[in-house]
């Protein structure tokens, strides 16, 4: 009776020593999920968002929020493209067309032949480019990395230039952590993407 009781006991005390390290590990995920979601957080209200309206030869970039402000952003493009990294200052929020266009319509034209009575239209016409935004979010400083994308509005016809039309800068994804080098992650990330959906858009009109 004695042993049947110790090993009851043990099996007993077993049981209890397996859930309270089920409960400890519950509760360790809970407050790991916690301080992640408080990180997240954290990092939400620290980031500058932009938004951007169309002008008659570029965009003008704004804050998302009035408690925003910017005091320089850095756009890196495709090296692709061939087109300098730019730096856009507070007293002046204008990307230009002009600065981007001829290099990105000379891409396109390449991937676009020319066909014969058809008129080539693509809608939206994405390329990805990283924005490094220095500024201020509630009084406190901040460095926010995204990537965003430039939409364009292509048009050729079967004979004479093409147009092209930059149209507006979406935020695409926040970036988490730094980049350390900017220009080789926004090549790698165009070269992952670029076949993915730009023909998606393409039409075709009779001449």
């Amino acid at each position: 009776m004695n042993n049947r009781t110790s090993l009851l006991v043990s099996v007993i005390s077993a049981a209890v020593a397996a859930i309270a390290l089920l409960v400890s590990l519950y509760a360790n995920h809970i407050s790991s999920r916690a301080y992640e979601l408080s990180q997240q957080a954290f990092l939400s209200e620290r980031r500058v968002t932009l938004r951007s309206q169309k002008q008659k030869d570029f965009l003008l970039l704004e804050t998302l929020e009035e408690t925003q402000e910017v005091n320089h952003i850095t756009i890196y493009f495709p090296i692709t493209f061939h087109i300098e990294p730019m730096v856009i200052v507070a007293h002046d929020m204008r990307l230009s067309e002009a600065a981007i266009r001829p290099n990105i319509k000379k891409y396109i034209d390449a991937q676009t032949k020319p066909i014969k009575d058809s008129i080539q239209y693509i809608y939206n016409y994405s390329i990805p480019a990283l924005f490094i935004v220095l500024g201020h979010t509630k009084g406190t400083a901040t460095m926010t990395y995204a990537v965003y994308d430039l939409i364009h509005e292509y048009t050729r016809p079967p004979s004479g230039d093409s147009t092209l039309i930059l149209k507006s800068a979406v935020l695409n994804i926040y970036l988490e952590n730094r980049i350390a080098n900017p220009q080789q992650y926004i090549d790698k990330l165009f070269e992952q993407t670029k076949n993915a959906s730009n023909g998606e858009n393409e039409k075709k009109q009779p001449f």
